[in-house]
């Protein structure tokens, strides 16, 4: 429940219904249930022979939240490492227990490319989003990917033991607040 916040939770115990709903509870609902089970089922795929469903879904939750694993994430394919590694990045909800860039971030994104390839202004549930907000998403994003990268290059750099895809898993884990680590 960190995950989705306290705001949602209230939001939910007191709206009711779909309609009264605010609009970051919709969009915090909407993409944690996409995330969660796009995120199961391509960990799932990516590495069917050593994980079960349940353990992707625990992976995959894990990943967005707590960083509690039971299984060691060194033991993932790369594959599977690089889809945890993107729901890492992510994290959930805002005012949430979790960082990462967050799930409204990511549908601020989505819109804006899907306005950008119709020609038409980006909106999410009937509601227009602000080119400042679109700008601000953007801009966290781009900064989130930079800072990850120079900081796995500067430890591969420092530590020629560890590999590149190693220190990135790792460093946006320690980006996201995530307890999971490839490296030893």
């Amino acid at each position: 429940l960190g995950g989705v916040s306290g705001i949602v939770i209230v939001d939910l115990l007191t709206a009711r219904s779909w309609k009264k709903i605010s609009l970051n509870s919709k969009i915090v609902l909407v993409m944690g249930t996409i995330l969660t089970i796009g995120g199961t089922l391509l960990i799932y795929l990516s590495d069917f022979k050593n994980l079960n469903i349940f353990e992707s879904l625990y992976f995959c939750s894990t990943a967005r939240s707590s960083g509690f694993s039971i299984n060691n994430a060194s033991e993932v394919s790369e594959a599977g490492a690089s889809i945890i590694a993107a729901l890492m990045f992510i994290g959930d909800a805002p005012a949430s227990t979790t960082a990462g860039i967050k799930t409204t971030t990511v549908i601020v994104m989505f819109v804006a490319i899907v306005g950008l390839i119709t020609g038409r202004e980006p909106h999410i549930f009937k509601r227009r989003v602000s080119k400042q907000s679109i700008y601000k998403a953007y801009g966290l994003t781009v900064i989130s990917i930079v800072f990850c990268l120079v900081s796995a290059y500067l430890i591969t750099a420092v530590d020629q033991d560890f590999s590149f895809f190693d220190s990135l898993f790792d460093c946006i884990a320690a980006f996201s607040t995530d307890g999971l680590c490839r490296g030893d």
